[in-house]
């Protein structure tokens, strides 16, 4: 059974500082980048939100800014699109927050039927804001690149179907085990989509190469540390969205942690995911494909894709709280306390 998270408000835990030695970068036109993105979404957020306070939270957020720092080169051509992407598919990922949808895995499967309807190329008609932004990116990476665009697709059907085993585990009160939980979350926080993503923003194509047993070794503890992270930063967010997907509620509810406990081991996991593909990547690096540049370009995305996560998740008022001013939160005391939602 899951753990009160009630009991959980007014504690609070010591949030140690997440160490990286990985390569760090920000787009250098990213204000430019953001306010694009922010106008061309406007609109649909409005419509969406139904009041404009609400859509200026959603947009203080600043969940556009979160693609100039996870893929920091992306191409003249990419740039654009890639920014929109990023707002999409948290979108679709919000729309599973909303409560009617949290209390219903009925509601929850029609929900993602429509998700499917737009990722099998059948465009949205009128009245539907949020389909009507992640349609826009979807069909232009299909007229980009249609061999990636299918593989996307996919990821994005896979997100869908994760939202709905998530409503399912709701719905029986069931928490999954860690090794079962963290297989599931690479998905859940699009893991295997920011990953493809680094081929689609630099222009490249590995194919079946990402899905090689070297590259895999370096692409999934990348995977890890974006979950890992996420759990870290977005914990007391997730408490007020009764929210099941984070790795210290799993280890609270399964093994008996402290909140501080969990807290503690999730960092010290972090830590092991970023050793994990530093090891990998050197040993890449020694093989025949390591000397490819497209391979050497993968490579690279996948440490601006950490990095990038990591001081983003230190600064949204997404984990914050809308009060929150913007600078970089690291070692802190994070009290839990109820926050304002997007959603009532």
């Amino acid at each position: 059974m899951p753990i009160d998270r009630s009991a959980l408000y007014g504690q609070s835990f010591l949030m140690p500082d997440v160490i990286t030695n990985l390569r760090e970068e920000v787009r250098p036109d990213c204000a430019e980048l953001d306010a694009d993105t922010n106008t061309w979404a406007w609109g649909r957020l409005l419509e969406y939100f139904g009041s404009e306070e609400l859509a200026k939270r959603y947009e203080r957020q600043r969940i556009c800014h979160f693609a100039c720092m996870v893929y920091p080169r992306s191409l003249p051509d990419r740039k654009a699109n890639t920014h929109r992407s990023m707002m999409s598919i948290v979108v679709l990922d919000d729309t599973f927050s909303r409560p009617q949808i949290q209390a219903s895995a009925e509601a929850a499967k029609g929900l993602h039927d429509r998700w499917w309807r737009l990722f099998d190329l059948k465009a949205p008609g009128p009245g539907n804001p949020v389909f009507s932004v992640a349609w826009e990116t979807i069909e232009l990476t299909e007229r980009q690149d249609p061999l990636l665009s299918a593989r996307l697709r996919w990821r994005w059907r896979e997100l869908a179907d994760s939202h709905y085993f998530e409503a399912i585990d709701r719905a029986k009160k069931h928490v999954r085990t860690y090794e079962d939980y963290i297989e599931e979350r690479l998905t859940n926080i699009y893991g295997w989509w920011l990953t493809d993503t680094i081929e689609y923003q630099a222009g490249i194509l590995l194919g079946d190469l990402t899905s090689s047993n070297p590259i895999l070794e370096a692409r999934i503890p990348a995977m890890r540390h974006v979950a890992l992270v996420n759990d870290l930063y977005s914990f007391p967010k997730e408490i007020d969205h009764t929210e099941e997907k984070n790795a210290i509620l799993v280890w609270m509810t399964h093994d008996g942690y402290t909140l501080q406990g969990a807290v503690d081991r999730l960092v010290d996991e972090i830590h092991l995911a970023e050793a994990e593909y530093v090891q990998a990547r050197e040993k890449i690096l020694l093989l025949p494909m390591g000397k490819r540049k497209d391979v050497q370009t993968y490579l690279e995305g996948l440490e601006f894709l950490m990095t990038g996560n990591l001081r983003w998740s230190q600064l949204t008022t997404r984990y914050f709280g809308d009060n929150h001013d913007g600078r970089s939160v690291k070692a802190a005391r994070i009290w839990i306390e109820p926050k304002e939602k997007m959603y009532d």
